[in-house]
């Protein structure tokens, strides 16, 4: 289990810090903030504080286009709508705002440049990245404060936008990880008809069980789609460990690659290798909190990567989607919808008062994206219960792959169905055989009968389909039964 340092930490803060409800301080053009009941719960947000000063927080705003792709135009929070003119901001063009959480910043972590390079490469956009690293060096309680200021900050800059360029901000999408999601939810309530806002793995502590209006929500923005990866509850581990990202869906459509903790290629001495190979700042970060982190890497996948395009299924628990018991979209492709960068594509669906949760598979290590394949094997008249372990070869006209059916060694019946989704980074193509092995122990003479085996894809390929593919292929043994150890192909 990945131990969470600042989980850690951040609950001894909570110990350290009383409660202030009902302060009040004004910002200039940013209006007054106010610490209204609903941002205190005794047990969830103990802690309240007021921002700091505009001038102490600094927000800046980094613009890059392709015309300007390494020199970002710098404009700060007291920037003119003059000062915008001058710049390389092109209203034509869609908009991208990130930014990022606690102690992060564009200068100590590469995720934020690494966004934007994918952004600029993938389509002819603006990119500002939001960078208010002042704010989020205090401790985490005055963070969560101060983020309420740079959403407000963000509002400001995109109505500046508007007045100097004719900026539409339909066309804007707001990106944030950790708090800088619910910094994206605080600039989206303030800006009328923000286009889309996608959150990163949003963070728990202060947020988590708060009301919509302390945390990002479907209203902040005409769509909503939040990625978690870190989202262990505290009641699932021992207190205080637990994730930085929050569990509860906040969004449009929720995705939870793995369940939405627990990510592939988080383990304690993955991680650490990653400080050998990533840098000193970069591989601690991947020590620290690699699974709150995957979000970005997940993100910036989608946008590198066209080619394979991450599918999730709605479905009430990763169990019972791994077990196949949610791989269908639906008649009308509500079912099921593209994580990331199309994200977007499944916005004709929303409804803002269903919860829409959406389960899928990643890799463990880049571009994470999978071929997911829904596998059913149907069992024969067999003289009695086999256990053992099912493994596939999955062969097509791109290539073949290795995958196992079963998670644990499972009983067998006779005339019985068990289904599993299995996935692969390997895209085989058009299935046309596959290689059956059954293990049923050491020195086992166990003989599993099989009937048949049916394989359904579950992922659209190069193109973000929001339908699964129609075709069920169907797959035979030479002979009824198959011995421990043996490797049979099927057709």
């Amino acid at each position: 289990m990945e131990i969470h340092w600042c989980a850690l930490l951040i609950s001894i803060l909570h110990i350290a810090q009383g409660a202030v409800v009902g302060n009040s301080q004004c910002y200039g053009p940013l209006g007054c903030i106010t610490v209204s009941p609903d941002f205190y719960d005794k047990e969830h947000r103990p802690v309240n504080k007021l921002p700091n000063s505009r001038e102490y927080v600094n927000t800046k705003f980094r613009l890059y286009t392709r015309e300007n792709p390494s020199r970002g135009d710098v404009l700060s929070w007291s920037s003119t709508e003059d000062d915008i003119k001058q710049t390389h901001f092109n209203a034509s063009r869609p908009t991208k705002l990130i930014t990022h959480g606690w102690v992060d910043n564009i200068g100590l972590t590469d995720w934020l440049i690494k966004m934007k390079e994918a952004y600029l490469a993938r389509q002819d956009c603006n990119v500002v990245l939001v960078d208010w690293k002042d704010g989020t060096l205090k401790a985490y309680s005055q963070a969560v404060a101060n983020a309420r200021l740079v959403g407000a900050e963000i509002a400001l800059f995109v109505n500046k936008l508007e007045n100097a360029t004719g900026a539409n901000p339909r066309t804007f999408h707001g990106i944030g990880h950790s708090l800088g999601s619910h910094i994206m939810g605080y600039a989206g309530e303030r800006i009328k008809k923000l286009g889309r806002i996608t959150g990163l793995d949003p963070a728990e502590p202060h947020f988590e069980k708060l009301p919509p209006s302390v945390r990002i929500d479907p209203t902040d923005a005409e769509f909503v789609d939040i990625i978690h990866t870190d989202g262990t509850p505290q009641a699932e581990s021992p207190l205080p460990i637990f994730g930085m990202g929050s569990i509860d869906p906040a969004g449009h459509v929720d995705f939870y690659p793995n369940g939405g903790k627990d990510m592939p290629g988080c383990s304690m001495s993955k991680s650490m290798f990653s400080v050998l190979t990533g840098g000193l700042t970069n591989g601690v970060r991947e020590v620290i909190s690699c699974n709150h982190q995957r979000a970005t890497k997940y993100m910036m996948a989608t946008i590198l990567n066209p080619d394979c395009v991450p599918i999730g299924f709605e479905c009430s628990s990763y169990e019972k989607f791994l077990n196949g018991q949610c791989a269908s979209c639906g008649m009308d492709g509500s079912g099921c919808a593209p994580m990331g960068y199309h994200a977007d594509d499944w916005k004709q669906f929303k409804n803002d008062t269903r919860v829409r949760k959406m389960y899928l598979a990643t890799n463990s290590q880049r571009p994470f994206c999978v071929y997911q394949y829904l596998v059913s094997v149907y069992t024969g008249p067999g003289e009695q219960p086999a256990k053992g372990d099912i493994h596939l070869t999955l062969r097509g006209n791109k290539g073949e792959t290795k995958v196992k059916f079963t998670r644990t060694p499972t009983a067998y019946t006779r005339h019985a169905k068990y289904s599993q989704v299995v996935h692969s980074a390997v895209d085989v193509g058009r299935i046309s055989s596959i290689e059956f092995s059954f293990d049923g122990g050491l020195f086992s003479r166990k003989r599993l009968a099989i009937d048949y085996v049916e394989v359904q894809p579950l992922v659209g390929g190069s193109t973000p389909l929001r339908r699964t593919s129609n075709e069920i292929l169907k797959f035979r043994p030479p002979k009824p039964e198959i011995r421990s150890g043996q490797r049979v192909t099927f057709h």
